[in-house]
C-alpha cells in the first residue's frame, strides 16, 4: 500500500511482458526507463506516467567520474577493447586495428582463456579501474552500454558494436546525443578506422 516509483529502469531487450507484471507495473505511481524505444511500449500497453530519462551515471557530474577513475596506468598509447558478447570477427578486428595503428591492445574481461590472447587482459577488476581504462585510452571500441556511456563522458574516441537484441538502449544513447555514426550492427560492415573520426564534444554536452 505504499507508493512505488521505477527510477532509470531498464528492459535490456524486448520481451513480452506476462499479465502477472502488468498487473504489478500497473502499480506503480511513475516509471522511468533508459531505453527510450519501450516508453511507447508500456504506453500501448496501458501504462501510464512513463518517461525516458538519462542512465543515472550521466545524472552526476563528470568531475566526479574524473576523480572516481584514479587508478594509474602504466600503459601508454592503447586500443581499450571490451566486449560483453562472443564475438570472433570483432575479436580478430581488434587485434588487426590495433598493430596497424601501432597501439597497445588492452582487453577487459573475466573469460581465463583470454589471458592468452594477443595483447594485455585486465580481469577482476573493480569500478574504479574499469573507469581509468576508459579515461586513459587512445580510443575504445566495446559492444557495452556503461562502456559507451563513460566514453562519452571522458570524450574518448570510440566505436560500439551494438550487440544485437540488447541493443536498443545504446542505440537510444547515441541517437539522444547525435552520435549514431559511432556504432554499427556488424563489424564487417563499418571501417574502424573512423574511430579515429573527430566529435564535437562541445556540442554533446
Amino acid at each position: 500500500n505504499h507508493k512505488k516509483i521505477s527510477f532509470s529502469s531498464s528492459f535490456g531487450r524486448k520481451v513480452e511482458l506476462p499479465n502477472e507484471y502488468l498487473d504489478y507495473l500497473r502499480d506503480f505511481e511513475f516509471i522511468s526507463l533508459r531505453d527510450g524505444q519501450f516508453v511507447n511500449y508500456l504506453d500501448d500497453l496501458g501504462l501510464k506516467n512513463v518517461f525516458y530519462v538519462l542512465d543515472p551515471t550521466m545524472m552526476i557530474d563528470e568531475n566526479y567520474w574524473y576523480k572516481f577513475a584514479s587508478k594509474k596506468i602504466d600503459e601508454k598509447h592503447y586500443l581499450l577493447y571490451y566486449r560483453l558478447h562472443h564475438n570472433d570477427t570483432l575479436e580478430q578486428e581488434a587485434v588487426k586495428f590495433a598493430k596497424e595503428h601501432k597501439l597497445k591492445l588492452i582487453r577487459i574481461s573475466n573469460s581465463i582463456d583470454h589471458v592468452f590472447l594477443s595483447g594485455k587482459t585486465f580481469s577482476n577488476i573493480d569500478p574504479a579501474m574499469f573507469l581509468s581504462l576508459i579515461k586513459n585510452a587512445d580510443c575504445v571500441l566495446s559492444d557495452s552500454f556503461h562502456c559507451t556511456v563513460f566514453s562519452i563522458l571522458f570524450r574518448k574516441k570510440f566505436i560500439t558494436i551494438c550487440p544485437g537484441e540488447t541493443s536498443p538502449r545504446i542505440t537510444d544513447l547515441l541517437n539522444r546525443y547525435n552520435l549514431n555514426s559511432r556504432y554499427a550492427i556488424n563489424i564487417g560492415d563499418f571501417c574502424l578506422n573512423s574511430i579515429f573520426d573527430d566529435i564535437d564534444y562541445v556540442r554533446v554536452f
